[in-house]
């Protein structure tokens, strides 16, 4: 600030600047002052914030150790663990996880603790125990009577000695397309609920060579107790083309479950009557190949032949399935002569395919139906007021008997050996140089070429034309001149 000094007489003296201390001075104090104010105002904000934020902190770190403590709680309680020396070992054994000594793991015991209760169709009370982990009788025990003992079910895929100390083995059972272990199932007489028992089904898998010597164990593409999709199994093909389609659907085939069931009454029940098989018990049959069940040494699975139904007759009289063979396509294994029932080893069939029979409500175990005619449509050819009968399945005799035989009208509808599509579909035409297949249908534009229908009993071919006898009447057809008549 600037001050001009006045003289003793009063007049401004020189313009001289003049600092006034004594303002400045206060000023300074003045400013100090406010700076210090300031401070204490911003040390105080300062102090306050860092409380802040430390409380804060102690907060999150108290959740943190709160929010541990309950997760380690979840966990099981640990023992104390110590090193001992051998020598001061008291020679206590480590824990049992099989407390009944039946080699069955307890752990795999309470998986198949709970009892099964419910009601077969025709009323009767299922109840089947499960397994105890405290006795040791019901590893021997095959209580749903599917033909393998509890020991046997745990051990699929391996066989029955895969609890044997020493027995190079993984874990039984097998994984199943959302990669869970499944294993068989001993209160439940078909696991996989195709129609066929556990033990049917693992017999016919190592009838089929399922049996790796080398892995000791069964691997089955098909006939797997532990995979349902055998449920439309057709293996030997033995199906009937029903609709005339050239497609087998799965209502057309004769599935593997139904050639185990053939024969079987309408309220059986596997878990209360067994396999359906027939046993001499305690022997089995001498003979092991199918459709007979040894015993022995020649048997595979001991178990079968007491799991064996009770209540069918076997007309042949030996231990053997009463079914099908899902394995060959004509199953007939005995002949009735007409004074008693001849059985035929090895099943020399009848030329009928079983699923055909089994259309017709034939016997397909029976092969002596294919030479009679149970509809009476054969053709008094002599006019002699008489029906010869077809004495033999030779195509001789079948031309020399009147009658229309099972077998004859079978014959039908056999198309170049492909026994599944009826009606016949093509004939050879032509001479020794070469034959061209020609197409025969039926039902058609008076354009194309055709026979009169499609239910061929006999053809001939004669220059050119082939003359087609159908069931109503005679179709002449000349492919090069692509005429017909």
């Amino acid at each position: 600030m600037h001050r001009y000094a006045r003289s003793k007489s009063g007049d401004f003296s020189d313009k001289t600047t003049v600092w006034n201390s004594d303002l400045y001075e206060q000023c300074s104090i003045t400013l100090i002052s406010n700076l210090c104010k300031v401070k204490r105002e911003r040390g105080e904000a300062f102090a306050h914030g860092e409380f802040m934020r430390r409380s804060q902190t102690t907060i999150l770190t108290t959740l943190a150790v709160i929010a541990s403590l309950l997760f380690m709680s979840q966990f099981p309680s640990i023992s104390s663990v110590s090193n001992i020396h051998p020598d001061q070992t008291d020679g206590t054994p480590p824990p049992n996880t099989d407390t009944d000594g039946d080699l069955i793991p307890d752990v795999h015991e309470t998986l198949f603790e709970e009892w099964m209760n419910w009601t077969a169709v025709d009323g009767r009370d299922v109840i089947i125990p499960g397994l105890d982990k405290n006795n040791a009788s019901d590893a021997s025990t095959d209580r749903d009577l599917d033909g393998l003992n509890a020991t046997e079910e745990f051990c699929w895929p391996y066989p029955a000695n895969c609890t044997a100390p020493g027995f190079p083995r993984g874990l039984t059972g097998q994984l199943d397309e959302n990669s869970d272990r499944i294993y068989l199932d001993p209160r439940v007489s078909d696991t996989d609920g195709d129609g066929m028992p556990d033990g049917y089904e693992a017999y016919m898998c190592h009838r089929m060579g399922g049996f790796d010597p080398v892995a000791l164990r069964y691997t089955c593409p098909s006939f797997d107790p532990l995979n349902g999709s055998d449920l439309t199994l057709d293996s030997d093909n033995d199906g009937f083309d029903v609709n005339r389609d050239g497609v087998l659907s799965d209502a057309e085939r004769y599935t593997a479950p139904e050639e185990y069931a053939h024969g079987t009454p309408s309220n059986f029940t596997a878990e209360l009557d067994g396999l359906w098989c027939y046993a001499t018990l305690p022997e089995g049959a001498v003979l092991k190949n199918w459709p007979y069940l040894p015993s022995g040494a020649n048997a595979t699975f001991h178990n079968l032949l007491s799991a064996c139904t009770s209540r069918a007759v076997n007309p042949v009289g030996e231990d053997l399935w009463l079914g099908t063979d899902p394995l060959l396509d004509d199953s007939d294994r005995y002949l009735w002569d007409g004074f008693s029932i001849r059985p035929l080893y090895p099943s020399f069939g009848d030329g009928i395919p079983d699923g055909w029979e089994v259309h017709f409500g034939l016997d397909p175990l029976n092969r002596s139906n294919a030479l009679e005619d149970p509809d009476a449509d054969g053709w008094d050819a002599n006019r002699d007021g008489g029906i010869s009968e077809d004495l033999a399945r030779t195509e001789t005799a079948l031309k020399v008997g009147e009658a229309l035989s099972t077998l004859e009208e079978y014959l039908v509808h056999y198309d170049n050996g492909n026994t599944v599509y009826p009606g016949l579909k093509t004939t050879l035409l032509g001479d020794e140089d070469g034959f061209e297949a020609m197409p025969l249908v039926y039902d058609v534009p008076e354009t194309t070429l055709a026979v009169m229908h499609h239910d061929i009993r006999a053809l001939e071919e004669h220059d050119g034309s082939v003359y087609a006898m159908t069931k109503y009447g005679i179709s002449v057809v000349n492919h090069e001149a692509n005429t017909q008549s």
